[in-house]
């Protein structure tokens, strides 16, 4: 098995916004659905993974890679870059915009915020993510962050207990409206972990 950590690239932009879309349990679809007519929500999702100044930019993700076949990902940046845009205002009814401003507006100070860390269903208990979970770290070191922050479904409990393995502790509680998109009706965690 050769596997290679690298960069994202932007020709990966449909698998990348498919994981991504994977990963958020229906918050994607919950947040982005009606925000342009007749557009779904991944071609949003899309456009954004393809911009390059986007939080969501293949820029700002590394890929774990196997034989050609993307195993596992990380979508992070530094915590300060985490706001809620004026363009997010104005393109969110009032009750979706209040579930995303809390979130953008939360990450822990001189962290880097993971927002999307996935690795592949058939590498999952192989010790991948612990792997990646360093890679994540040595990336926070070498921007000069001191942590990791990142926010997981309450309800996604084998997330939950893989990250408080790993010395992330809850720092607050998200509650969300229940909506037939999102897959957990428990509300979002903050973690963070601070970094030796």
């Amino acid at each position: 098995m050769s596997i290679e950590f690298r960069p994202a690239e932007s020709e990966e932009s449909q698998r990348l916004t498919s994981i991504i879309q994977e990963t958020s349990g229906g918050l994607v679809d919950y947040i982005l659905t009606g925000v342009i007519p007749f557009t779904k929500p991944h071609l949003i999702l899309r456009s954004q993974v393809i911009t390059e100044d986007s939080l969501y930019s293949y820029r700002n993700m590394v890929v774990c890679e196997e034989e050609g076949e993307i195993i596992g990902l990380i979508l992070a940046y530094p915590w300060d870059e985490q706001v809620a845009s004026d363009l997010t205002r104005r393109y969110l009814s009032e009750q979706k915009y209040g579930v995303v401003e809390d979130l953008l507006n939360s990450a822990e100070e001189n962290s880097l915020f993971i927002n999307t860390f996935w690795v592949s269903e058939k590498y999952r208990g192989e010790g991948l993510a612990d792997v990646l979970m360093d890679v994540a770290a040595e990336w926070a070191r070498s921007k000069g962050l001191t942590r990791l922050s990142l926010h997981v479904w309450k309800g996604n409990e084998r997330a939950v207990r893989f990250y408080s393995r790993h010395g992330f502790i809850q720092t607050r509680t998200f509650p969300f409206p229940d909506h037939k998109l999102l897959h957990y009706k428990t509300g979002k965690l903050q973690m963070c972990k601070e970094l030796a």
